[in-house]
């Protein structure tokens, strides 16, 4: 009878085993599985983290040209204005030049005209 009892005790160790053995083999593959789940995840983490930076690049820049287009449009709007004021500065210049033309021309014309004594 013991030795029934022994090979029962043996068998139950070596099944006890054989688990133990099936369970460290499936421990092992579900550590491998987390690992590749970790690594997977911190790879999409950083491609995350850089699509967010990119967005924020993208967001920036937007901003950025709105900002310029906002000044150019003033710059241009000053550009009219100051080009309105030299226009209306060479009008008024054209007309002094005119002007001035004409009174030369007064001048030159009296100082050629005979001088006539007959109404002396």
């Amino acid at each position: 009878m013991k030795q029934a009892e022994d090979l029962v005790l043996k068998q139950e160790r070596e099944r006890h085993a054989e688990q133990s053995e099936k369970a460290l083999t499936l421990l092992k593959l579900k550590d491998e599985e987390i690992r590749e789940l970790k690594e997977r995840l911190l790879k999409s983490g950083t491609s995350l983290a850089n699509t967010n930076e990119l967005q924020e690049q993208y967001n920036q820049s937007i901003k950025r040209e709105t900002s310029l287009q906002q000044t150019v449009s003033e710059c241009n709007k000053k550009i009219e204005e100051l080009s309105a004021k030299l226009q209306i500065k060479l009008n008024e210049y054209s007309e002094l030049e005119s002007l001035a033309n004409s009174h030369e021309k007064e001048k030159d014309a009296l100082e050629h005209k005979p001088v006539s004594y007959t109404h002396l």
